[in-house]
Order: C-alpha cells, then sequence, then structure tokens
C-alpha cells in the first residue's frame, strides 16, 4: 500500500487529468488510511452476501468452507 499511494502521489497531476479534485482526495486517504489500519491492526473486512427470496441455493452460512 505504501508503494501505491508513492505511485499516486508522483501521478497525481494526471489522475486529476482523468477525474475531479474530489476523487483525487478521496483516493488519497483511502490509501493512507489503510495504511494506518494495517500498521495498527484495527482493518476489518466485512463480507455481505445479497440472495433474492429464500428458496435461494445460497448458504446462509460459510460453514461448509471448513469442512
Amino acid at each position: 500500500l505504501e508503494c501505491w499511494l508513492e505511485r499516486f502521489d508522483g501521478n497525481e497531476a494526471q489522475v486529476r487529468q482523468m477525474y475531479d479534485g474530489n476523487f483525487a482526495r478521496a483516493w488519497r486517504l483511502y490509501l493512507a488510511g489503510s495504511i494506518s489500519a494495517f500498521l495498527s491492526s484495527s482493518l476489518q473486512l466485512f463480507q455481505v452476501v445479497f440472495a433474492r427470496g429464500s428458496d435461494n441455493t445460497v448458504p446462509w452460512t460459510r460453514e461448509h468452507l471448513y469442512r
């Protein structure tokens, strides 16, 4: 992530030509925040699966992955 941020900072002018300043600031904040979260061991990942109806074949848990 640190390398990504360094490369992003080095190419920020090009990014701003492709996207607006809000995007560039938000993306830099995301990268810097992710670095900080990794270093402080506070990064969390939540995964949500949406499925239509109750008679679908999507399992309700991930238990089958650990058998």
